[in-house]
């Protein structure tokens, strides 16, 4: 049975992963270009949430508020986001692993499917609207 809640959190992993890539890569024909909110969903002006712009050095000089460009990161973009539940599910897979002697399959199996994921994701969040 854990087996299968690894696999399960794996997946998400892989998803997410996905989804950091679209977003970064083709936001401009990604489904997400679909969604309200704009600032926090394209990559191009994202970055910005974490930051105040300093008039005097004309440039974006420090934290919008405290964390922002750390511990508190995932809440400024989606890019962020979706990088903080890649990493999540990814430890939550390895640590929910049960003990046996066979790790090594387990492990090839796992990459396997994260990366198969990924791909598919990838390849159908990319698409956006035709």
């Amino acid at each position: 049975m854990n087996h299968y809640i690894t696999l399960i959190l794996i997946t998400l992993s892989g998803i997410f992963n996905a989804c950091m890539d679209v977003l970064k890569d083709h936001y401009p024909i990604s489904w997400f270009k679909l969604l309200k909110h704009e600032q926090f969903w394209d990559p191009d002006l994202s970055w910005t949430n974490k930051y105040k712009w300093n008039d005097e050095l004309k440039c974006w000089s420090e934290e919008k508020f405290w964390g922002s460009s750390t511990i508190f990161v995932m809440f400024t973009d989606a890019w962020h986001l979706f990088k903080t539940l890649t990493i999540f599910f990814c430890i939550l897979a390895i640590v929910s692993m049960p003990d046996n002697k066979d790790w090594y399959y387990d492990f090839i199996v796992f990459y396997v499917v994260f990366t198969t994921l990924f791909e598919i994701s990838y390849r159908q969040l990319s698409k956006g609207e035709k």
